[in-house]
């Protein structure tokens, strides 16, 4: 039997941290137990990681918080002012969250326009939870709003996944960052055509959900360029190698990856909304060596739909339809 933790919020006061029990991929999931901590206001958790025997989460407002396992009172609670992390990754000795910063917080720096949060990677000991330093980056010279929304690390390097604006009014693109364990922008990616010295207005990707398998880097989210022609939001998958090189992108529309078909169908679930099964083939059991589930939410009131990718499991073996 495995353990998971997850996180999600509660009313508007409090974290909850949840253990569940599953015995296999496709069984039934059981609540183990749930702990719940915070105050007044509004707090919401965004991220969670496991590391050295001990869960950490961090918050929509900054906070960052450590469970023992199993939870149960915080053992260290702080708060990053002008932080907001949206994701969290970690190595045996540190803690990584990433989202964005409020200028000037972590050096993040907006001398265009209203102030808007830069992306942000920010670094905590591990064995204390003390935190140790956070960068901010700027994408782009428009100077919007740019932030990271998960990430991943392979034990040398760290991999964010997010979003920046390009030229305003409904037009920004995702960003896929290659950041050394300091911390540090090592490369970026993004859409191609998109320029990061200058000011591209093909309406807009965004990368919400990130992870690694075989080496290869899978992103979801979704699209709604001008190239995709229909001008609503559809849900994307997109393949990276480490080193940011692209090996393969699809949405719903086209349905295509290395000429695969990997969004297989729509469930609508009632006030849910969610439910993509993406497999690299179209009928009966998939024989590839890969295989990703994107989970999905929107809203379908009307018409155009929009759809969200709003999270990637990399899972082997493959599913069945």
């Amino acid at each position: 039997m495995s353990l998971s933790s997850r996180i999600t919020k509660i009313g508007l006061c409090v974290f909850v941290v949840a253990l569940f029990s599953l015995t296999s991929a496709w069984a039934q999931i059981s609540l183990v137990s749930a702990t719940f901590t915070g105050g007044p206001g509004d707090q919401t958790g965004r991220a969670v990681s496991i590391t050295g025997g001990n869960i950490f989460v961090g918050g929509e407002s900054g906070q960052f918080v450590r469970f023992a396992i199993p939870p149960t009172t915080p053992t260290v609670s702080s708060v990053l002012s002008g932080g907001f992390f949206e994701g969290m990754t970690s190595t045996g000795t540190t803690v990584y969250p990433v989202g964005s910063a409020h200028p000037p917080t972590c050096g993040a720096t907006d001398t265009v326009g209203d102030i808007e949060n830069k992306s942000m990677v920010a670094l905590y000991d591990a064995s204390s939870a003390v935190f140790v330093n956070c960068q901010s980056t700027h994408f782009f010279p428009y100077s919007g709003g740019e932030s990271y929304h998960a990430a991943v690390n392979d034990g040398l390097f760290l991999y964010a996944s997010g979003y920046g604006e390009t030229c305003g009014f409904g037009n920004y693109n995702f960003v896929l960052s290659k950041i050394d364990l300091f911390g540090m922008l090592i490369s970026k990616f993004t859409d191609p055509g998109v320029d990061f010295n200058g000011f591209t207005c093909i309406r807009h990707t965004n990368a919400l959900a990130l992870t690694l398998l075989n080496g290869n880097l899978y992103l979801a989210g979704y699209s709604n360029l001008l190239s995709d022609l229909d001008g609503v939001d559809r849900p994307m998958l997109m393949r990276y190698t480490t080193a940011l090189t692209r090996t393969g992108r699809g949405t719903s529309r086209n349905r295509s990856i290395d000429g695969k078909y990997f969004v297989y169908h729509h469930i609508w679930r009632g006030p849910g909304r969610r439910g993509i099964r993406c497999c690299n083939g179209r009928h009966g059991p998939v024989r590839r060596r890969w295989f990703a589930q994107l989970r999905v939410s929107g809203r379908k009131s009307g018409r155009p739909e929009r759809h969200y990718a709003t999270a990637v499991f990399a899972m082997h073996p493959p599913c069945d339809h």
